[in-house]
Order: structure tokens, then C-alpha cells, then sequence
């Protein structure tokens, strides 16, 4: 996906779904099916938790996650 392709997506959540179901790699993914799944279900609560689980298996919190990504991103 290009950037311009990323950006338009990020306005539209069902492109951008579409879209990331064409990559293998998560298209092969029963986790990032799941929470594809979740998402167009607006299971909130599931996301929430899941990401809860995933950051206290890697030792960090759903915050600075959270920061990590938006400094990336160029956020913050």
C-alpha cells in the first residue's frame, strides 16, 4: 500500500479493512482475523481486552503502545 493509498484509507475503516485483508500476511492470520472481526462487529470491549492481554505479555502497558505508535506517526 502507498501512502496515498494508506491516507485515503484512513478515512474510510472499510477500505482500509479491505485493504489489509489482501496482504497474506494477515490474511493468514488467525489473530489479525480476529480482530478484523472484532472491528466490523464493534466489539470494543474484545479489542480492549485483546490489546490489554498482548501488552501484558510483552511487559508495557495499552498507553505507551498507544504513544509509541502516535510518536512514529509523528503525533506527538
Amino acid at each position: 500500500m502507498n501512502p496515498m493509498q494508506l491516507l485515503q484509507a484512513m478515512f474510510n475503516p472499510p477500505a482500509m479493512i479491505d485493504q489489509f485483508m489482501r496482504n497474506p500476511k494477515i490474511a493468514n492470520n488467525p489473530l489479525a482475523q480476529n480482530v478484523l472481526n472484532m472491528y466490523r462487529n464493534g466489539d470494543v470491549q474484545g479489542l480492549q481486552q485483546m490489546a490489554e492481554n498482548i501488552s501484558k505479555e510483552k511487559g508495557t502497558t495499552v498507553e505507551q503502545v498507544s504513544n509509541d505508535i502516535k510518536r512514529h506517526f509523528g503525533f506527538m
